[in-house]
C-alpha cells in the first residue's frame, strides 16, 4: 500500500525529469565515458586498501604483513593506477559534459577541451599555488557537470554553428574564439571568489565546533555530510567534528574498562559512522542487496554485482555513477532517510542502555558492517542492530527502486548506462 502510494505520487515528477531528453542524454553519455575509469580505479583502490595499507583490517586479520613486505613497492603501482583514473574524474566529467552538450551544432571537441581547462582553472588554490587534488578527482564530478554545462551554454550563445561542409582549422578556431576566452574569463573570476571564501572559512576555529555533541547538531552535521557525499563533494572539512568527545569517551572507557559510563554516548562516531554508515554512505549496501534479489533490470544487476565488494569497504563510486544515483532524483529521499532512520533507532537503543556506544578505534579498511562490532568491543547486540537497520533501509529503498523500474519500463527508457530501451517482459 505504501509502495503504491509513493509510486503514484512521485511517478509524474520522475517522468517529467526523464522527459528532459537533452539533459539526460548528456548525463548518460558522460557517465558512460567515465564509468570504466571509475570501475578500474575503484578496484585498484580496493586492492590497495586490502593488501597495501599498513595496519589495515585485512593486513591484521589475515596476517599479510610479511606478504606485503615481500612484494615491496608493488602497492605503488596500484596507487598510480588509482590516481590516474579516479584522480582525473572531475576533468573527464567537465570534458564529457561540455562535449556531449554541444555535439549537435558546435565544435564539440573544442568545447570539451575548454570545459576541462576551465575546470582546472577553478581547481587552482592560491594558498599553496597548486591544483586541488580533491576537485580534480572523484569529488569534483558534480562540479565538472556544472562547468561542462556552463561552457556548453557559452558556446551555444557566442559561437557560430559548425557548417556541414568542411572548413579550415583556423576558421573553426576563430568561430569559437570568443566563447573560449569568455569561458576562461568567467572561470578565473569564479576561482578568485572560491579562493577568497576558502581563506575566510579557514579562519573558523574547529575546536569550538568539535565540542558540540547535541543530538540535533549531530543529525544536522550528518545531513550535511550526506548531502556532500551525494553530490560527490569532499567532506574532509568535517573530519574533526566531535574529536574532543571521542577522545574523552575513549579515555574514560580505558580507565573504567567499560563503555556504559562514558560522558558522551551520542556522537557523530557512535551514530553516523557506526549506524548511519553501516551499509556504506547512504546505506547503499541495502540497495545493492535489494537490486541483486529483486530488480528486473539486467543493467542494474550488473552494476550491483560490480559494486558489491567495493561498497562493503565503503567505496561506492561505481554504484553512484553506474545507476547513476548521483545525477538522478529517484534515490535522493532514501539516500538521506535510510541513514537518519538508522541513527534514530541507534540513538534510542543507546539512550535506553540496550547497546553501548561505539568508542574504540577500528583499523583502516574495516568492512562497514564490522565497524560497529569492533568499535563496541565485540558487542553482538550492536552488530545485530546494525543488521536490523540494514533491513529497515532495504524497506525504505524498496518503493523507490520499484518506482524507477516502473518509469523506465512503462516508458521504454534506457536504464543506467545502457543505450538500449527497456520494456516489460
Amino acid at each position: 500500500m505504501i509502495t503504491e502510494k509513493i509510486i503514484r505520487t512521485l511517478e509524474p515528477f520522475l517522468l517529467k525529469w526523464h522527459e528532459k531528453i537533452s539533459f539526460n542524454n548528456v548525463i548518460r553519455k558522460t557517465a558512460v565515458l567515465i564509468f570504466p575509469f571509475v570501475l578500474i580505479g575503484t578496484l585498484s583502490q580496493l586492492v590497495q586498501l586490502i593488501f597495501f595499507t599498513p595496519n589495515s583490517f585485512s593486513i591484521l586479520v589475515l596476517h599479510l604483513g610479511n606478504f606485503t613486505g615481500l612484494i615491496g613497492n608493488t602497492g605503488m603501482l596500484f596507487k598510480l593506477l588509482t590516481e590516474s583514473t579516479l584522480g582525473i574524474l572531475g576533468i573527464l566529467t567537465a570534458y564529457g559534459t561540455a562535449k556531449f552538450a554541444t555535439e549537435m551544432h558546435h565544435d564539440n571537441q573544442l568545447a570539451g577541451l575548454v570545459g576541462a581547462i576551465s575546470f582546472l582553472i577553478l581547481s587552482y588554490r592560491f594558498s599553496n599555488r597548486q591544483f586541488s587534488i580533491s576537485w580534480i578527482g572523484s569529488t569534483g564530478i558534480v562540479v565538472g557537470v556544472l562547468v561542462g554545462f556552463g561552457v556548453a551554454s557559452i558556446f551555444k550563445i557566442w559561437s557560430k554553428p559548425v557548417p556541414s561542409k568542411p572548413i579550415s582549422f583556423l576558421n573553426r578556431v576563430f568561430a569559437s574564439f570568443l566563447s573560449v576566452n569568455l569561458s576562461f574569463l568567467i572561470a578565473i573570476i569564479l576561482t578568485v571568489l572560491i579562493n577568497l571564501i576558502i581563506i575566510e572559512t579557514s579562519k573558523i576555529n574547529p575546536n569550538i565546533i568539535a565540542t558540540h555533541s547535541h543530538i540535533f547538531w549531530i543529525f544536522g552535521i550528518s545531513i550535511l555530510r550526506l548531502l556532500m557525499t551525494f553530490l560527490g563533494l569532499s567532506d574532509g572539512g568535517l573530519s574533526f567534528l566531535s574529536t574532543t568527545s571521542n577522545s574523552t569517551n575513549l579515555n574514560v572507557a580505558l580507565i573504567h574498562h567499560s563503555l556504559w559510563s562514558i560522558p558522551f554516548p551520542l556522537t557523530i562516531k557512535s551514530l553516523y559512522i557506526a549506524y548511519g554508515n553501516f551499509g556504506s554512505t547512504g546505506m547503499l549496501l541495502a540497495l545493492v542487496i535489494l537490486i541483486l534479489r529483486e530488480s528486473k533490470l539486467h543493467d542494474f544487476k550488473i552494476v550491483a554485482r560490480w559494486s558489491l565488494l567495493p561498497i562493503i569497504f565503503n567505496l561506492n563510486m561505481p554504484l553512484m555513477i553506474g545507476l547513476p544515483i548521483m545525477f538522478l532524483p529517484t534515490f535522493v529521499i532514501p539516500y538521506f532517510l535510510a541513514p537518519l532512520v538508522s541513527m534514530f533507532i541507534a540513538a534510542l537503543a543507546i539512550t535506553l542502555h540496550i547497546i553501548p556506544a561505539m568508542v574504540y578505534p577500528v583499523p583502516t579498511g574495516t568492512p562497514v558492517f564490522l565497524q560497529v562490532f569492533l568499535g563496541t568491543g565485540g558487542n553482538w547486540l550492536a552488530l545485530l542492530l546494525g543488521i536490523f537497520n540494514l533491513g529497515i533501509s532495504a524497506l525504505i529503498y524498496w518503493p523507490f527502486l520499484k518506482l524507477d523500474e516502473k518509469v523506465l519500463m512503462d516508458n521504454h527508457l534506457p536504464s543506467g548506462l545502457s543505450d538500449e530501451k527497456v520494456s516489460r517482459s
